[in-house]
């Protein structure tokens, strides 16, 4: 006679934190909320925004965790100025860490190309320089520790040594810094299970969740 009795398997919860902590990616983890300049009539931010930059949104300070990155994916595009970096990427956190939509993550351990374009005067980078590679001003290459250096207090800051560039003229810089994504999507938010405790009842129990992440520098 057949058994009636279906055999259970339960997804155990803390065996795959225990998982995402021993081959996870290090990451700073940075909680996103609206900044107060919203205007609830319209829905904008106020562009002019001291706190938020005009971009709607604050961040808290970063926190130490560790995140399963997969499925990244990439395509080039030339563009009639610049290149542009199509990518993205899948993200688990742990079951007890609820991320949320803008929210920011920074991965220390990995390394990428920057450049962008600076303003004399206003000399403050996006992201924090690992290395400065080069710096140009009008097809000229400055040098890094005669001309300038970064500052060793924030690694943003280029502190000019030479009056070379005058105040208030634009110039570009490349330079390792380490890669930062945003979440733009909640993959799998209801996503949880049923445990059978020793008294033989049911409990729920809410699983990992997966997010949609894009690097910050291509939205």
């Amino acid at each position: 006679m057949l058994s009636s009795v279906v055999p259970r398997a339960d997804f155990k919860v803390d065996q795959f934190d225990a998982l995402i902590d021993q081959k996870g990616f290090n990451t700073l983890w940075m909680q996103s909320m609206f900044c107060s300049c919203y205007d609830l009539s319209t829905g904008q931010p106020e562009y002019t925004c001291k706190v938020c930059k005009g971009k709607g949104y604050v961040y808290l300070d970063p926190v130490k965790t560790k995140v399963v990155v997969s499925s990244i994916s990439g395509n080039k595009v030339q563009e009639t100025v610049g290149l542009q970096d199509i990518g993205h990427a899948l993200l688990t956190s742990k079951s007890n860490e609820f991320i949320g939509f803008r929210d920011k993550f920074i991965f220390p351990e990995f390394t990428c190309k920057f450049s962008e374009v600076l303003i004399k005067g206003e000399d403050f980078l996006k992201y924090e320089a690992k290395k400065i590679l080069f710096l140009q001003y009008k097809g000229l290459f400055l040098k890094n520790g005669i001309d300038f250096k970064i500052s060793s207090e924030d690694y943003q800051t280029i502190l000019w040594s030479s009056d070379v560039i005058n105040d208030e003229e634009q110039y570009s810089v490349l330079y390792l810094t380490s890669p930062v994504y945003l979440v733009t999507g909640i993959a799998h938010e209801l996503r949880a299970t049923y445990h059978l405790t020793e008294g033989n009842l049911e409990k729920f129990v809410e699983l990992p969740k997966q997010y949609s992440i894009k690097r910050e520098d291509i939205l």
